[in-house]
């Protein structure tokens, strides 16, 4: 897991952190104001850029023409 924080090293304040989904896939989530961590619907791979399901949709359109 990595987690992105700000703030001094004492008292961070965490924003996102991204959790192993499968071996070669990341899910990233968001932290909320309650403390706790909301699924976003990102997954990033190893070798592949960041998709949402509303891109890969986008794409799915885009090549049906």
């Amino acid at each position: 897991m990595v987690i992105i924080e700000s703030g001094p090293e004492a008292d961070p304040i965490a924003h996102a952190r991204l959790r192993r989904d499968t071996v070669h896939l990341w899910t990233l989530e968001i932290a909320t104001h309650a403390d706790r961590w909301d699924k976003s619907s990102s997954r990033f791979g190893k070798d592949a850029p960041a998709r949402t399901p509303e891109a890969a949709g986008e794409a799915a359109a885009c090549s049906l023409g």
